[in-house]
């Protein structure tokens, strides 16, 4: 979670710099730019936490 994205601008920091460096150091694996006061992105954050923290019931899910 990469958060407070609207301060970036503010402090001289770039998103597209912070993306590059994100994606070359994660590879594959997922990331997700945040600005939590105005809750954008947080929609992406509840899923992966539902999705891979296995919270959703599924076909293959023990209850």
């Amino acid at each position: 979670v990469i958060n407070k994205i609207d301060l970036a601008p503010h402090v001289g920091a770039s998103l597209e710099v912070m993306e590059r460096d994100a994606l070359k150091m994660r590879g594959e694996r997922p990331f997700v730019f945040t600005n939590l006061k105005t809750q954008q992105g947080l929609e992406d954050v509840i899923g992966f936490v539902v999705e891979r923290g296995m919270l959703e019931a599924g076909v293959n899910s023990v209850i």
